[in-house]
């Protein structure tokens, strides 16, 4: 393994693809009428029955050439507003402009994201940008953009000091990296390697459509009184809203589901979705709260709400806690 790719998904555009072919993830039969029999019978062999994740490069030179070095089995990290939240790896490569079109659309010049990778193994590390770049020996402002790979000198040094990428990447899934974290006592870092390591040993979550659907079925799972407004809302302008919903008291509550952990950018998104329902949704005076539901206790987004007493986290196993 000697590439190590990113690739960026901080803008609305960007983060709305993300959510729906990396974390939700498509079907073979939704796409299949694109592809030929040895490509179908490629991902099969590869997912079985199991969704697809994808991403895609917009046509121009950095963009290809970075797509031609990239090979079956590289990682790729996914950055999101500050953090590095997953990493995942190449499974297969098309350059396919329909196929693009029918995956994320078009932009506002008509281009598509026609360069096309497939991934698998998505990894939760959410690893704050200061926090990689000092590891990687990047400067402490540095922000990755679009879709770029690591330089040779820069991987080198990686595995000079953690002896490969894939000692690397377990440091990063491990949590590890919490040690060289400021912000959080020494008790909360020691909680969050424990969740991690143990995340690696193999607990199961649940897929973010199924846990849609058990809780739209019993919307009381998540609190006593709560009533369903709407589900899967297109807001057109800050993505798709899972659970619109109003609480006992009357107050609108916006809820966002994850299938696993989530890292602390999760908080951007359901602030976007709150003031979205404050300028579209509330009555005047209508107080508007958020929950993000998790299927793993996660104590780096715990203490990350606790600047916002209008957000919540709720852990969903078989039950909320």
């Amino acid at each position: 393994m000697t590439n190590l790719f990113r690739i960026t998904a901080s803008g609305d555009e960007a983060y709305q693809h993300y959510i729906d072919t990396i974390e939700k993830g498509f079907s073979i039969d939704s796409i299949k009428h694109f592809l030929d029999s040895k490509q179908i019978n490629a991902l099969k062999y590869i997912y079985g029955e199991n969704l697809i994740r994808a991403w895609g490069a917009k046509a121009g030179l950095m963009n290809t050439k970075t797509w031609e070095k990239m090979q079956i089995g590289d990682p790729v990290l996914i950055y999101r507003k500050g953090n590095f939240e997953y990493y995942a790896f190449v499974t297969f490569k098309l350059h396919y402009p329909d196929l693009a079109k029918h995956l994320w659309g078009v932009d506002s010049t008509g281009q598509t994201w026609e360069y096309i990778y497939f991934l698998n193994n998505l990894v939760e590390i959410s690893v704050p940008a200061n926090i990689f770049n000092e590891m990687i020996g990047y400067d402490s402002n540095f922000h990755p953009y679009g879709f770029s790979t690591t330089e040779e000198q820069k991987i080198n040094n990686l595995k000079k000091q953690y002896g490969s990428i894939e000692s690397f990447l377990n440091y990063l899934s491990e949590g590890k990296w919490v040690e060289k974290e400021s912000i959080y006592p020494h008790e909360i870092k020691k909680d969050i390697i424990q969740e991690r390591l143990s995340r690696q040993i193999g607990k199961t979550s649940i897929l973010e459509a199924n846990l849609e659907n058990i809780l739209v079925n019993d919307i009381e799972k998540i609190e006593n009184g709560l009533k369903l407004i709407g589900r899967q809302i297109d807001t057109k302008e800050v993505g798709r809203l899972d659970l619109l919903c109003e609480d006992k008291e009357g107050n609108m509550v916006v809820v966002e589901l994850k299938r696993g952990s989530a890292g602390s950018s999760i908080i951007d998104q359901i602030q976007r979705y709150m003031g979205w329902a404050i300028k579209h949704k509330a009555k005047q005076g209508q107080k508007v709260r958020g929950v993000i539901i998790v299927a793993t206790k996660d104590t780096a987004l715990e203490y990350a709400v606790k600047a916002n007493p209008l957000v919540q986290v709720k852990t969903f196993t078989l039950f909320i806690q």
